[in-house]
């Protein structure tokens, strides 16, 4: 199941003995904002959105979108990594636009893509 939660909420689980694992989180929200790269599609069931990656990211740098995801997160001393797959290492716009949401859910993240 994924958890899509700011980092104030999961400490609020955490308290109470409810939260899930915090990459389990991390790694959910990242491919929540990688799916919200696309759009719907009658014959291919989904397509990059263009519009939307011009919008929200910019120049991604190269990505192979049709397996771009968040395979895994780990922890290092209070800072997440998360590791996002087929993307060039200096896609560095799509890192930006990563870590800029999961900043802004209060999630200290840093995202290392690599193919």
């Amino acid at each position: 199941m994924d958890f899509l939660l700011r980092r104030k909420d999961w400490e609020w689980l955490k308290e109470i003995g409810k939260a899930p694992p915090a990459e389990k989180v991390i790694q959910a929200l990242v491919n929540f904002l990688i799916v919200s790269l696309f759009r719907p599609d009658p014959e291919l069931v989904f397509r990059v959105d263009g519009a939307r990656v011009d919008q929200l990211v910019g120049d991604p740098g190269p990505i192979n979108y049709g397996d771009l995801r968040c395979w895994h997160v780990e922890e290092r001393d209070g800072l997440y990594v998360a590791h996002v797959g087929e993307a060039d290492p200096g896609a560095y716009g799509l890192q930006r636009y990563l870590e800029s949401w999961l900043r802004r859910w209060g999630w200290p993240v840093l995202v290392k893509t690599d193919w």
